[in-house]
Formats: structure tokens, C-alpha cells, sequence
């Protein structure tokens, strides 16, 4: 179940912050909530927030960077940086410098 709840948080931020253009160098703070559409927690709300420093994104290809902050509140249980299995974390995802979203894993 961790699992699934992780994948859908990956698949719930990525689709919540598409389309917000990366400002360069600067910290960006995001703020989100919304409410599952697909899959077995359809109606579940969530939401969160994000910190990180897109400074080091050189607008070409696929670019990460991990965030300073992280947590999501979903079906109940919190997300966050520090609750992440070993090598895991939350990342800001660019596409060619357009911010795609917020990747969580463990």
C-alpha cells in the first residue's frame, strides 16, 4: 500500500503543478491541493507544499533538484523529506527548463 500511495502522490503533484514555468535561479514555493481523479482513491483530497532552488537547472533535457522542503498530507498519512526510505526524497522534475512536477519516491 505504501507503494501505491507513493505512486499516486508522484502521479497527483505531477498533474496539480504541469504547466508552471520555471523562474530561474530564484526559490520557489508552491502550495497545492486537490482532489484524486483516477484510481482505487478517487474523491481523496490532498494537499502540500514544495520548496526548492531551480538555480542549477540549465534548461535543456530532463533536470531534477531535490527540495529543502517537502510535504503532502493524502488518504491520511503525511509525505514528506524526512519520512522517505533511505535514498529516498522528493524532487522538483524540469523539461527542457519547464517546471513538470514533483517526483516522491522511497
Amino acid at each position: 500500500m505504501k507503494k501505491l500511495n507513493q505512486s499516486l502522490a508522484f502521479v497527483i503533484l505531477s498533474l496539480s503543478l504541469i504547466g508552471q514555468n520555471s523562474v530561474s535561479a530564484a526559490i520557489i514555493n508552491n502550495t497545492f491541493s486537490g482532489t484524486a481523479d483516477f484510481g482505487p482513491l478517487t474523491g481523496q483530497s490532498y494537499n502540500g507544499t514544495a520548496t526548492f532552488d531551480d538555480s542549477s537547472i540549465t534548461g535543456s533535457g530532463n533536470e531534477s533538484v531535490s527540495t529543502t522542503n517537502f510535504e503532502l498530507t493524502f488518504n491520511g498519512k503525511i509525505f514528506n523529506n524526512s519520512n522517505a526510505d533511505i535514498g529516498g526524497s522528493a524532487e522538483a522534475i524540469y523539461v527542457d527548463g519547464i517546471f513538470a512536477g514533483i517526483q516522491y519516491y522511497s
